[in-house]
């Protein structure tokens, strides 16, 4: 649908079908030694680099599938190399490497259904290629009412030299400080953000606080990502 004009618009659209998108993202290998997998990134993915895509069907109805990359008008860039990665005929996984186009884009499937006949799902999500990247490695501890807390980012400029806009909030409002507000780095360096976090005394056990941080670039060319870290409160244990 597109529209063109003046004035304001609504539109509402409902379908109910036995194929449909479970998830689509991107993914890297992660995790403790000897319990390594393959975990969801952090914000978007980054150019310059292959991306490893994990896709998610509604299968039980599905005969054959294509994976493509669109455009936000739905015309295709490019077919995907896809291999399932498991056999549940309810929900089956696929996963591949992608290279990544300088446009934002979408995730479809086409193929014929049980019944021979075509069909064609976009995955909602707009993806598009950053250059910069922002990631952490939190203490998985969780907060306990009436204790402070410090969770460090690391922001990674992969493009040209530019400067950063820093910008923190969670949804408690745990958050007491960021420093730095913002960070000027050069072409692959790397800088560290520091967030405070203070948990009053009468949080109750058991409240989930996301902290989000972006990184967006106020100087050289426009590019920006993000990280999401979700801590929970628990009133700590005393030692036996």
């Amino acid at each position: 649908m597109e529209i063109a004009g003046r004035g304001r618009y609504w539109i509402e659209a409902q379908a109910q079908s036995d194929i449909f998108f479970v998830s689509a993202e991107f993914v890297k290998k992660d995790g403790r030694p000897g319990h390594e997998g393959l975990f969801r990134i952090q914000g978007q993915p980054l150019v310059g680099t292959p991306a490893t895509l994990q896709v998610s069907l509604s299968a039980s109805s599905i005969k054959t599938t294509d994976f493509y990359l669109v455009n936000e008008q739905g015309q295709t860039i490019q077919k995907l190399q896809m291999n399932a990665v498991n056999s549940d005929r309810q929900f089956l996984e696929f996963g591949g490497s992608v290279d990544l186009p300088s446009v934002p884009f979408r995730v479809a499937v086409i193929g014929r259904d049980s019944n021979g006949e075509p069909y064609q799902r976009f995955f909602a999500g707009l993806f598009h290629a950053e250059s910069v990247e922002v990631s952490t490695t939190p203490d998985l501890d969780k907060l306990s009412p009436g204790s402070s807390k410090k969770v460090v980012f690391t922001v990674r400029n992969i493009g040209v030299p530019r400067t950063f806009k820093i910008t923190a909030t969670d949804t408690h409002k745990f958050l007491t400080n960021v420093e730095p507000k913002e960070l000027a780095l050069d072409a692959g360096e790397s800088g560290t953000v520091r967030v405070d976090l203070s948990v009053p005394a009468t949080t109750a056990s058991g409240v989930g606080d996301d902290l989000v941080i972006v990184a967006a670039s106020i100087a050289g060319p426009a590019t920006s990502n993000s990280s999401v870290v979700h801590l929970s409160v628990s009133f700590a244990q005393n030692p036996r």
